[in-house]
C-alpha cells in the first residue's frame, strides 16, 4: 500500500477536507446569514401585509389609514421589520405599510414621506406619501403629479361604482388637486350634483379657471361650464367656440358641439348652425378614409339639417364609406344606401333604401324582422 493510500493519509485529508467546509459555513454564515435571515423577515412581514391590505385603508379621506390588523399582529409586524432593519432596501415602504395597517397616520405620513428623500424616483413610495399627505391637508412635491392623478381619478371611479359618493369624491378631490384638468372637473362637478350641491359643483369650475391659463382649451371649457350652471347659453357657447379654436382636432369637434347645444338653448338657430358647418367642414377637411355621423342633424334648424346632409351626400359621392345612425326616418331615407334596424340589440334586418318603404321601417324598429338583403 502506497503511503497516500494509507489509512493514516486518507483521515488526514477528510479531516482537511472537513475543516474547510466547516470554514466555508462559518464565512457564509459570517457574511450571508443576516442578509438571508432579513429577507426571510421581510418575506415574512410581506405575507402579513397581503393577508391584511386591502384598498380601505389607504385613501385621502378622513378615515385614511384606518387599522387592519389587531394589535398583536401590528407588534409582530413591528418586530419583524426591526430583525430586517439593516438589510431592508424598501424599510421606509414597508415602516408605513406597517404604521397605516395600525391605523397611525402621522407615523404612516412620515415614513412615506422619508422615503421619497432616499427614492425620490419610486412612483409607489410617492403615492403612497402623496394620499396620505392630502388626508393630512397637505400636498407633496413629486415628479408623479400625472401618474397620482390618474390613479386618484380611477378610484374615484371604480368607489362611485359601489354606491360610496363621499368616498368617490375624496378620491375626484385627490386626482384634481394634481391633475386639474376638464376629466377630472367634470367627474368631480357631476358628484357634487349628484349630491345636490350645485354650488360645490360651480366652485369646481372655478377652481379649474384659476389653476389655467386662458391659452389652455381646458380653460374654456370651465368657463363654459361655469356660464351653464348660470344658465347664461350665449357666454357658454362664446367660451366653447374659443375652447374649439385651441383644442387639437380631437376635442374641437366635442367643443364645437358644445357650443351649437347652447346656442339652441339660447334659441340662437343662426348662432347654432353657423358652428354646425364650421365644426362638419373642419372634420371634413381632415379627409378621413371612414366617418360615423351619429345623430347628426338632431337639434339643429331646417337650413342647418340641408347643409349636413348635402355634405354627407357629397362625400358619399366621392367614395367617402358613412355609417349614419338616426332614428329619423325622413333623414335615413334621404342620405342612406343600406340600410340596418336593430330592435332590443337585435338586427331585424339590412335592406336596400329603395326597396323599403318609411312604413315598413316602422314596422322593423317596432320590432317585425324581415329576411337580410344579400
Amino acid at each position: 500500500m502506497t503511503p497516500e493510500h494509507s489509512p493514516r493519509s486518507i483521515a488526514r485529508r477528510t479531516l482537511l477536507y472537513a475543516g474547510v467546509i466547516v470554514v466555508a459555513v462559518a464565512l457564509f454564515l459570517l457574511l450571508l446569514g443576516p442578509r438571508v435571515w432579513a429577507r426571510g423577515q421581510i418575506n415574512l412581514f410581506g405575507l402579513e401585509v397581503v393577508r391584511s391590505w386591502t384598498e380601505t385603508p389607504l385613501n385621502p379621506g378622513q378615515d385614511a389609514c384606518s387599522p387592519g390588523v389587531d394589535a398583536a399582529t401590528g407588534q409582530r409586524m413591528q418586530a419583524r421589520l426591526e430583525q430586517a432593519a439593516d438589510y431592508d432596501p424598501h424599510a421606509s415602504l414597508h415602516q408605513g405599510a406597517a404604521a397605516c395597517l395600525q391605523g397611525d397616520l402621522p407615523q404612516a405620513e412620515a415614513a412615506w414621506a422619508a422615503g421619497i428623500g432616499e427614492h425620490p424616483y419610486d412612483l409607489m413610495m410617492s403615492l403612497f406619501a402623496a394620499v396620505t399627505a392630502y388626508a393630512d391637508g397637505r400636498m407633496i412635491e413629486t415628479p408623479y403629479s400625472d401618474e397620482i392623478g390618474r390613479h386618484g381619478h380611477k378610484q374615484c371611479v371604480k368607489t362611485d361604482r359601489t354606491g360610496d359618493i363621499q368616498a368617490a369624491i375624496d378620491w375626484c378631490e385627490f386626482a384634481f388637486a394634481y391633475t386639474p384638468n376638464k376629466t377630472t372637473a367634470g367627474k368631480l362637478a357631476s358628484l357634487y350634483e349628484r349630491l345636490g350641491d350645485e354650488s360645490g359643483a360651480q366652485a369646481v369650475w372655478l377652481r379649474l379657471q384659476e389653476t389655467l391659463a386662458s391659452s389652455s382649451p381646458d380653460y374654456w371649457w370651465a368657463l363654459g361650464q361655469s356660464a351653464e350652471q348660470e344658465k347664461d347659453w350665449p357666454a357658454a357657447a362664446d367660451a366653447y367656440q374659443r375652447g374649439a379654436a385651441l383644442a387639437g382636432e380631437k376635442d374641437a369637434f366635442r367643443y364645437s358641439l358644445r357650443a351649437g347645444l347652447m346656442w339652441l338653448r339660447a334659441k340662437d338657430y343662426a348662432g347654432a348652425e353657423s358652428v354646425y358647418r364650421q365644426a362638419l367642414a373642419r372634420e371634413l377637411d381632415r379627409q378621413p378614409r371612414f366617418l360615423i355621423a351619429a345623430q347628426p342633424t338632431r337639434g339643429v334648424d331646417i337650413g342647418a339639417t340641408e347643409y349636413i346632409h348635402a355634405q354627407l351626400l357629397k362625400q358619399r359621392t366621392e367614395g367617402l364609406a358613412t355609417l349614419l345612425i338616426s332614428e329619423d326616418l325622413d333623414e335615413v331615407k334621404a342620405i342612406s344606401d343600406r340600410i340596418m334596424v336593430l330592435f332590443g340589440g337585435e338586427v331585424m334586418g339590412i335592406v336596400d333604401n329603395d326597396e323599403v318603404t318609411i312604413e315598413e321601417l316602422g314596422l322593423m324598429m317596432a320590432g317585425e324582422r324581415r329576411e337580410v338583403a344579400e
